[in-house]
């Protein structure tokens, strides 16, 4: 099955302690292709590293977490920011009030043609569900 999974959940990969990390890694299993946006590296990084600075980690557990992100980031399928997209987001907008950002996640939702779309963020899933069929909310 393929899945859009957006920064909200996949940053349940790499943060232990978070609420609704197991019931994303049990949907995980069934999945085969996850499908990110073109602003998801760049949003879990800045999140990913927000978390160290505030929690005081070690730089050395980041410099891990990165390389684990990178490596993942390889087998991803990140649909590209193109004139589509940018044309579905406009549409999006007249429709919705949405933050920029999560305006381009729910674009890629509905260019990447997967079968199931995941967030953990409660105001995109419900406009997301507005929009899109099967939509998961992981919280």
């Amino acid at each position: 099955m393929k899945a859009f999974v957006d920064t909200s959940t996949l940053a349940k990969k790499y943060k232990e302690n978070e609420p609704g990390r197991e019931q994303f890694f049990e949907i995980l299993e069934e999945v085969n292709q996850i499908i990110v946006s073109p602003v998801t590296y760049i949003e879990l990084i800045c999140l990913i590293k927000r978390y160290f600075e505030d929690f005081k980690q070690k730089p050395s557990h980041l410099k891990k977490l990165k390389k684990e992100i990178d490596l993942d980031f390889g087998y991803f399928h990140e649909v590209s920011m193109d004139d589509n997209l940018k044309n579905i987001a406009y549409g999006l907008r007249q429709k919705h009030m949405v933050k920029s950002l999560d305006l381009i996640q729910l674009s890629a939702a509905k260019i990447s043609n997967a079968q199931i779309i995941i967030t953990s963020d409660k105001h995109l899933y419900k406009i997301a569900s507005k929009e899109l069929k099967n939509v998961q909310l992981v919280i």
